[in-house]
């Protein structure tokens, strides 16, 4: 549901803002950012669902060590991609137009 959307995102929103701010905001913080955002993400949704009493949460909790190193991986090279598609785009005007 919509309401507890919010529940997830202003914690992982937050969490990616202080690491990428311990980093200084330098582009190997993103990627650090983005895995310590991880670290968050996944023990907070699986709370949520078992807050919301989802069906088959507590098979997810056995797989939360799983769970957490695949996350930071998957995100990592997700964060590594975009960087290389911004890098090959932001010379382009609209990408310009809209960083400011």
């Amino acid at each position: 549901p919509g309401p507890a959307k919010l529940l997830l995102a202003i914690p992982i929103g937050l969490s990616f803002d202080f690491f990428a701010y311990l980093g200084k905001y330098r582009k190997v913080s993103l990627y650090l950012a983005e895995a310590g955002m991880q670290l968050v993400n996944v023990p907070i949704a699986i709370g949520l669902f078992v807050w919301l009493g989802l069906p088959g949460t507590d098979q997810l909790i056995k797989l939360l060590p799983l769970a957490v190193i695949l996350f930071i991986v998957e995100y990592a090279i997700g964060g590594f991609i975009g960087l290389k598609i911004y890098n090959r785009l932001k010379d382009k005007r609209v990408i310009m137009q809209l960083t400011g």
